[in-house]
């Protein structure tokens, strides 16, 4: 619909502000995942499967557009306007598609352990391989023979749209037809005043130069082949330019404590190799590259139409059926793109746990936790074993050291309540020091059984449970001060050192692997990750169920003839039937490559001294209540 007085008609279903936005959200929401999967330089196979699901809704926006448009323009015919902005549209959908293709095909080529075996499958299919020399073979093979068919897939789906938009861009400029103006006005007065932006300047569609340098470049991306193959090139060189440089910065310009400093921080964080720089930073660069290139294409946009909205009049600031269905059509992205953060990247997994944490109690926040996946690149499993083993082991201690300190104090209802809470926490965490052992064992020795069977031995009480009855009184509170601010503080070392642990086992579960063999058998440990971190669970728990119920804290109680005064100790209400019936639920032990006919006399030990254990425990606690 034309409006009088104005030189271009109106679409607002193409230039709308709710296209724009639809168009320009679903672009930059697909930069974070991907900026977050491949700033360590490496993207593994569930990475790359999710860069995919993410460009893969982008793509076919970006191809429906470009079909519409062709239809429309043989049909009804699209406006000159109209079609640079569809272009710049498309342009940006498609160099935010160029990390699927470039990203992995970098990360690629950082493995040459991969070219013999490439080369020797191509070499029997190919004949003219032996053309080309050996450095350009070498990328072509690593180029065309992905890893993996689906990532092969995605390349060609994104080069074929570049042919597609660069043709629609070559019609149009070989063409030049005058369309889309108002009816009611003469086309001679109104074709020469549209103007289009790029690199920020203001130019007539009808400048010889602009035309010249859109075919050129159109005509370059029409290639199918040489339109992605550019684009790596250009991150190449691009990562080359700053390597160097910041090379010879560091060796001779930086003052000679300045650079001590930096490379200390360099050699602490990612050890004494260097390669790590020049991985990283091409991955880098393959994601802020496109990501410049948008900003870039989004300014042009919005200069052009702001440029031309005396010719277009208001119309197209109405609000249509399309624009707000481009709107709504964003939800499922943005959904997509949280839930892909969440689950799929090392930051966002620790702030998932991290709420987890604060849904248990815990309201701090761990900034050696963060920081070690955020700066710190992958580290090899016996580092991260040695870690959690260590945090563990503090933990085993400081429950050592709360015994001990429980031990000293004599009261009535302590022997079956706060030495059987932590005789309890003392079990759950030699159960999660046996389930990490044997959790090494499955990672370094795969499809062998576990070599460690872990039992539990009895609790052992002094005394038997209706000793307390002719126990002592205890001593009066200010003689007891002392020893229950000591063992105040050793279950207070007990909750930290449980919660350390926990953290490191969430920093072990966010841990990517690079390597397939390493990854294959980090996935089959995965689950006795998580038998871990809800051993570790019920463990705080217990802990914390003591540190609320004021068990080791006296308490004054008046006897029952109203005379003297008792001190007895606040009854811990825990249950030990169920602790141990949450072990039995989150404990199961993996015995993959044991025959069946083994397995059952391989668990029997375990099970029965599971029972006895809480046979024990329930007969102990009928005697506390007794």
């Amino acid at each position: 619909m034309s409006t009088p007085g104005v030189c271009i008609a109106a679409n607002p279903d193409v230039s709308g502000i709710g296209v724009r936005v639809a168009v320009y959200a679903q672009t930059f929401l697909s930069y974070a995942p991907a900026f977050l999967f491949t700033y360590d330089g490496k993207l593994d196979l569930e990475e790359e499967q999710a860069l995919l699901k993410i460009y893969t809704p982008l793509l076919i926006s970006s191809m429906a557009l470009l079909i519409t448009t062709g239809i429309q323009q043989v049909t009804i015919g699209l406006g000159n306007h109209h079609i640079l902005l569809v272009l710049n549209l498309m342009w940006m959908m498609n160099a935010s598609a160029l990390v699927l293709c470039v990203v992995p095909t970098l990360e690629w080529l950082s493995r040459p352990q991969v070219l013999p075996v490439v080369h020797q499958k191509l070499a029997r299919r190919w004949k003219m391989l032996s053309w080309f020399p050996s450095r350009s073979q070498e990328r072509h093979l690593l180029f065309w023979w992905p890893r993996r068919h689906r990532q092969l897939l995605g390349v060609v789906f994104v080069s074929v749209h570049l042919m597609g938009m660069s043709v629609l861009g070559l019609w149009h400029w070989i063409r030049l037809n005058i369309r889309g103006l108002n009816s009611n006005l003469d086309p001679s007065e109104c074709f020469d005043k549209i103007t289009t932006t790029y690199l920020f300047m203001r130019f007539p569609i009808t400048d010889d130069r602009i035309r010249v340098l859109s075919l050129v470049f159109y005509s370059f991306m029409a290639i199918p082949i040489l339109n992605i193959e550019f684009a790596v090139m250009l991150v190449n060189g691009i990562s080359w330019l700053i390597v160097s440089p910041g090379r010879r910065i560091l060796n001779r310009v930086l003052p000679q404590t300045l650079r001590l400093l930096y490379t200390w921080f360099l050699l602490t964080a990612y050890g004494r190799d260097w390669p790590w720089l020049e991985p990283r930073l091409k991955c880098i660069v393959a994601v802020l590259l496109p990501l410049f290139i948008a900003v870039h294409t989004v300014i042009d946009t919005e200069l052009t139409i702001n440029r031309n909205t005396a010719l277009v009049g208001n119309d197209e600031k109405q609000w249509t059926f399309g624009q707000v269905l481009a709107l709504l059509l964003v939800i499922l992205p943005l959904i997509q793109a949280i839930s892909m953060f969440l689950t799929g990247t090392p930051i966002g997994k620790k702030i998932w746990r991290w709420s987890s944490n604060v849904r248990h109690g815990r309201k701090r926040v761990n900034v050696r936790w963060w920081m070690s996946g955020i700066l710190l690149p992958s580290q090899p499993w016996s580092e991260i074993y040695k870690q959690v083993d260590e945090a563990l082991h503090m933990s085993r201690t400081a429950c050592a050291d709360l015994r001990r300190e429980i031990d000293q104090l004599d009261g009535l209802t302590l022997p079956c309540v706060a030495a059987s809470a932590v005789f309890s926490i003392g079990s759950l965490l030699f159960i999660a020091d046996q389930t990490l052992k044997i959790t090494n064992e499955t990672f370094t020795f795969p499809g062998h059984p576990p070599l460690v069977h872990p039992t539990i031995s009895r609790p052992i009480f002094a005394g038997s449970p209706t000793d307390h009855l002719n126990a002592p009184k205890p001593e009066p509170p200010d003689f007891r001060a002392t020893s229950e601010a000591r063992v105040s503080l050793a279950l207070k070392r007990l909750k930290r050192a449980i919660t350390d642990a926990r953290d490191n086992i969430s920093i072990a579960q966010s841990v990517r692997f690079p390597d397939i063999t390493e990854q294959s058998r980090y996935n089959a440990v995965v689950t006795h990750l998580k038998h871990l971190l809800a051993i570790l669970d019920i463990a705080l728990t217990t802990a914390r169920s003591l540190s609320m119920s004021g068990a080791c804290l006296l308490r004054e109680e008046v006897n029952n003839w109203g005379h003297d005064v008792d001190y007895l100790y606040h009854i811990c209400h825990f249950d030990y039937r169920e602790a141990v019936g949450q072990i039995s639920a989150n404990m199961v032990y993996d015995l993959g490559g044991i025959p069946k006919d083994k397995e059952n006399e391989t668990v029997h030990s375990d099970v029965s001294s599971e029972r006895e254990l809480e046979s024990d425990l329930g007969e102990n606690f009928d005697g506390a209540e007794d």
